[in-house]
Order: structure tokens, then C-alpha cells, then sequence
């Protein structure tokens, strides 16, 4: 066929606004099958595909707000192999259940995600700190196709594997034809597909790519425990003439369509606008299975140690502006949470259970699993608002519900602890509750508290104590709570910044906090605004700020330490880490030691040097301020 480069494409997109997710399930992609009891439906011909998404287009519901965000837990430092220094984990939901990062450590070195690579970075001691090597994202895949852009969003470490988890996209995927009937090829059109890559790094010199596993879509989220990655994407479910573009999968270079048998679908669904897929591989057996279903957007996403959750919210009433009285609600706003499980063992998955509750949820921090109960708290409405928590069983049916909380304002932050729920919701005060969950079909509130400003994450120390990191007065505030009494919970101290605002990434992403309960030190990023009397005399001052804590003597800033080194955003500090007794912060292209006990600079290196800047590869200098 003549093809020209001006590349138009008419296509129809069974388009979805709402934001939900949910789950679907398939037999292995080439390892042998396994049963388990599956609820979800399949189709029986490509026709009944076509027909169930057509069908429902037209029906999708409004765009919905939650979001795939923190997690769950007290720091986890997870376990140390023998012979390896001591160190930090990232900062994870589920004990034994790792989350994706950007930066983790084995005790030795550092990997760095950074712009298109991962650095590897050897780390201890810190007078020996250097670049070791680098993965290029270009390279991740093996490929030498130019139109195909790589992009990595997360890693894992596993003793000597290193899993990367990236997306690619490929360029000129539509074409004009004018030797087709009305000028349209019948190409189908690929979008985005997400990969799990896995190197062997015993040689971190030498890092050896072992295999590659991919399937459609973008990237939501992905976990991994046992040496089992579940990578979960969303691709569009789109229409081109009286083709539907459906999900493949990708083991090494080889691609394949999936079959009709591992597409599945709720039969009560509305939405129809993509596919959730499911790619799980061990790292180490090279086992691996997938699963799809047909709906809405996924949202929030949780995992347990033997349970994958998807959620799926839809969007029903709508809301205008009033110049009187801000939002009002036009139809009455009815959302409500589809949840699915998806139960695993090993690399195998099955959709097992199905549930619903009313309202929205907050992130990942809002569910949990404790011993046969997912326990759900949400926000009912975007007007008239009130929050709710739900305690659901086995089959994800209603056992008990704690309704009516603080109307007229949204939940800012949740905390599952055993039999205990910490909720933070916020409008003009900060009430923290203390829900007791011990009594699942009779969940109650024990006691509240009242402060300013509010609480987006909550990080407990002990039984007795928990911190919450929020902010007050445009600045960034960390509360030290007592909740020895449940009923009367209170807070024992708090620091806050004076600046004319500040802000920290650990107020909306839990992998930005390290916490380390037996030294009693918490170190976060901030980034704080100077305005002064114009813009001319503005300051900017971003660092990691070290805390000490204690149940005793509460909280005390201990230090700063900043990456001024290099100006601008990449200042910036990302993550906080300790190899022994040293503490490592790292910033877009700074990895700095300091001496974790006092803060005394140790060692600086620029790991990474963008493009058409003359930054040396180490440098040397100390930017730290001791309190």
C-alpha cells in the first residue's frame, strides 16, 4: 500500500470518564495452567466482545477524583542478607509486600532511577562512594527502534535481581492510506505497553538482562512479594472500523494477542471504556500468568500478602458552581467503590470476590486487610459530604458499617492499625478519630481530636503513638499523637515551619518518609517559600530535614541538609536512606553522606549530570546545618 508521512487516523474510543478499576482474570501465558474459582464472565466469540462494549457506550459515568497514592504501615526494614550491612527499606503499605521506587539500596550500592536510566551507584563505605555503571532506558528492551521511547517508573531489588518496571510508546502508529477505500488503513493502533525487566546485578559493573514480560496499557501501579511482581496497566478499549484494539502481551520480543478466554468481564458493569490488565512474573522462576477485564478506570489499588484489591469507582449525579454557596449538587451525587480481589498463589491469580460501598476512597491507605476482613473507609459525596467505613468479608459482603462521620468534610488520611482506625478529615479543623474495629460487624468511634490545619499522613512509632505529617498555615507540620487512651486521644507535640510556605512530597507520598524506630529519627523533604517584600529578594530552600522522636521528649529538629550544590529544582531532595550509620539523601543528581548521629558531612556525588551542564562527577563541599 502507498503510505504518506501525513498520518490521520478517524477512530472511535469507547470512551470512559470515570475513574474506577477492577480486575480480570487468565490462566498462564505459557506456564502451566492452575483452577481456582473464578467470578468473572468470558466471552464465547469476538462478536460478543464487540457487541457487550458497544453496547455500553454511551452509559459511562462522570470522571472521578481518587487517585492510586500512599500506603499503609509502619516503616518496614524488611530483611537484611547475611554478611549485609544494615539498611533502609522503602517506606511500604504491607510488610512483605515491596512498592515500586525510585531509589533503593541493597547495603552497598544505591540504584537510582534518574531521568531515562538507573544509576548504580557504589555507596558504602561513603569515602568510596562512585558510579558503578548504567542502565539506559534505551537499552532496557534490547531494541534498536528509533520511533520506540522508553520510559522507567520504578524498580525492586531482590538479593542480586534488579527488576525494572517501565513503559514503552511507540511513534507512527496511524497512517493515511489513499489505496484504501475512503483513505483509512486498518492498522490497528498499539498504544503504550508496560514491561517487568529483570538484570542480574551480582556484577553491578555489569548488569545482565535476564528476561522481559510485557502487556498494553500504562502503568497504574505494581507490588511484589515472594519474588513475584503483579504489574497493573489500563489500555484503552479503542474502535477502529469494526476492529476493537485488544490486550497483548510480550515475553521477550514475541508478542501475542491475548485470547478470548482470558478476556473477562463483570456482567453489571457500565463502564467499557478500557482494559485492566494483570502481568505477574516471578523474578527468579520465570513463572508468570495475566489477566484482563473490560471497564472503567482503575483507582485506587491495594495488596496483601496473598490478595491483590481493585477498585473501581463510578461517578452517578453531577455538580455546578453557585457565586452563593460554591458547589451544589444538581442530581444527587450517588458514587459508590466496585472492589474486586484478585487471589494469588505464587505468579497465579484468579478474581475470587466482588464487593461495593458507597462513596470514594482517598488512596491505598484506605483499605486493609486484617485476617478474613477488608476494612474500607471513603467519602460519600462531593457535596454534602460525609465519610463512612466498611467491613466486608470473605465474598467482600457487608459485615459491619461505621457511617455519618464529620459531615461536611472529606478524608485527608487513614491509618489501619490491628483493630484500630486512625482517620484524619478536614475542612476548616483537623479531627483525628480513634475508630475501634475490633467488633467487625460494629465498628465505633472511640475518641476525637480537634487542632488546626490537618494530618495527610500518619505514621505509627509505637502501640501508644503515631506521628501525622501534614500541614498548618501553608507550612509543613508534624504532630506527635497520643493515643495511650483512645477516647481521649491528644497531641503531645508538634514542630511546624514558619516560612511563608512550605511544602513536603512526604504529605502525599509515603516513600519520601524514612523512619527508623530504633534510632527515633525521621527524616523528610522539604521545600520552603521566602517571598520577602518582591520577587526580586524570594527565597527557595529545599532539603531533608532530620528529626528526632520520642515518645518521651517528643519532637526535635535535628538538622538540615540541602543539596545546594546544584541550583534550581534539582536541589531538590527525593529520598532519604541509611547504610549503616551513615545517612544518604538523594536529589535529582546528588547522593550526600552525612553521619547519622551528627549529621557531620561525609561524601558528595553527582551521579548524574544532564545534558550541556560541566557538573564533575563528584564534588566537594557540606550544605548541612547541625541544630
Amino acid at each position: 500500500m502507498n503510505v504518506v508521512s501525513k498520518m490521520v487516523l478517524v477512530f472511535v474510543v469507547v470512551a470512559c470518564v470515570s475513574s474506577a478499576g477492577a480486575v480480570y482474570m487468565v490462566r498462564n501465558m505459557g506456564s502451566g495452567s492452575h483452577e481456582m474459582n473464578d467470578l468473572l464472565s468470558t466471552f464465547g466469540s469476538y462478536g460478543g466482545l464487540k457487541d457487550f462494549m458497544t453496547a455500553q457506550k454511551g452509559n459511562e459515568s462522570f470522571p472521578g477524583y481518587g487517585s492510586s497514592g500512599p500506603s499503609d504501615v509502619r516503616f518496614s526494614m524488611g530483611l537484611v542478607p547475611q554478611g549485609s550491612v544494615p539498611h533502609s527499606d522503602t517506606n511500604v503499605q504491607v510488610s512483605g509486600v515491596d512498592e515500586e521506587d525510585i531509589v533503593k539500596t541493597d547495603g552497598t550500592y544505591i540504584y537510582i532511577v534518574s531521568y531515562t536510566s538507573v544509576e548504580i551507584i557504589r555507596a558504602y563505605p561513603p569515602s568510596e562512594m562512585r558510579n558503578v555503571s548504567t542502565i539506559q532506558a534505551k537499552d532496557v528492551l534490547g531494541m534498536t527502534d528509533t520511533k520506540t521511547t522508553m520510559s522507567i517508573q520504578g524498580i525492586y531489588l531482590s538479593g542480586e535481581r534488579l527488576v525494572i518496571v517501565a513503559s514503552a510508546y511507540d511513534g507512527g502508529v496511524y497512517r493515511y492510506d489513499v489505496g484504501y477505500p475512503n483513505g483509512l488503513s486498518p492498522i490497528a493502533y498499539e498504544g503504550p505497553r508496560s514491561y517487568v525487566v529483570t538484570y542480574d546485578v551480582s556484577d553491578a559493573q555489569n548488569p545482565r538482562r535476564l528476561s522481559s514480560y510485557g502487556v498494553s496499557g500504562e502503568i497504574l501501579t505494581s507490588r511484589m512479594t515472594n519474588d513475584v511482581v503483579f504489574l497493573v496497566t489500563q489500555s484503552y478499549s479503542w474502535i477502529y472500523g469494526d476492529e476493537i484494539a485488544t490486550p497483548k502481551t510480550w515475553i521477550g520480543g514475541q508478542s501475542e494477542t491475548l485470547p478470548l478466554e482470558k478476556i473477562h468481564y463483570d456482567p453489571e458493569t457500565r463502564e467499557t471504556c478500557g482494559f485492566l490488565n494483570v502481568l505477574s512474573v516471578n523474578i527468579r522462576t520465570e513463572a508468570h500468568d495475566v489477566m484482563s477485564i473490560i471497564a472503567g478506570w482503575a483507582s485506587t489499588i491495594y495488596m496483601s500478602q496473598n490478595a491483590l484489591y481493585l477498585t473501581i469507582q463510578k461517578w452517578t449525579g453531577s455538580i455546578a458552581l453557585s457565586n452563593d454557596s460554591g458547589a451544589v449538587a444538581v442530581q444527587e451525587d450517588s458514587t459508590k467503590t466496585t472492589i474486586y480481589r484478585i487471589t494469588v498463589e505464587g505468579a497465579q491469580m484468579a478474581a475470587t470476590a466482588k464487593g461495593e460501598v458507597v462513596g470514594w476512597l482517598l488512596n491505598q491507605f484506605s483499605m486493609d486487610e486484617n485476617g478474613p476482613y477488608l476494612r474500607v473507609a471513603t467519602t460519600t459525596a462531593w457535596t454534602n459530604m460525609k465519610n463512612s467505613v466498611y467491613v466486608l468479608g470473605l465474598d467482600l459482603r457487608l459485615v459491619g458499617a461505621l457511617k455519618g462521620i464529620a459531615p461536611g468534610e472529606r478524608i485527608y488520611s487513614a491509618r489501619f492499625v490491628g483493630d484500630t482506625l486512625y482517620l484524619v478529615t478536614f475542612r476548616q479543623m483537623d479531627p483525628l478519630f480513634v475508630i475501634d474495629l475490633s467488633v467487625p460487624s460494629s465498628p465505633s468511634v472511640l475518641g476525637e481530636l480537634e487542632m488546626p490545619g490537618f494530618s495527610s499522613y500518619l505514621q505509627p512509632i509505637d502501640k501508644n503513638h503515631l506521628l501525622g505529617i501534614g500541614s498548618e498555615n501553608n507550612n509543613v507540620k508534624v504532630s506527635l499523637y497520643n493515643v495511650t487512651d483512645p477516647m481521649n486521644p491528644s497531641e503531645v507535640d508538634k514542630w511546624a515551619l514558619g516560612a511563608d510556605y512550605s511544602y513536603s512530597e512526604a504529605q502525599g507520598n509515603h516513600k519520601a518518609v524514612l523512619y527508623d524506630v530504633d534510632r527515633g529519627i525521621l527524616v523528610i523533604p522539604v521545600s520552603s517559600y521566602s517571598y520577602g517584600s518582591d520577587w526580586s529578594s524570594s527565597q527557595y530552600q529545599p532539603g531533608a530535614y532530620v528529626f528526632t522522636i520520642s515518645a518521651e521528649n517528643g519532637i526535635s529538629l535535628k538538622g538540615i541538609i540541602t543539596h545546594s550544590d546544584v541550583n534550581s529544582y534539582r536541589s531538590n531532595v527525593l529520598r532519604s536512606l541509611y547504610i549503616g550509620d551513615h545517612l544518604y539523601t538523594v536529589s535529582y543528581t546528588l547522593v550526600k553522606a552525612n553521619n547519622i548521629e551528627d549529621l557531620s558531612h561525609e561524601g558528595t556525588l553527582v551521579f548524574y549530570a544532564p545534558p550541556q551542564t560541566p557538573y564533575p562527577r563528584s564534588i566537594e563541599g557540606d550544605a548541612t546545618v547541625a541544630l
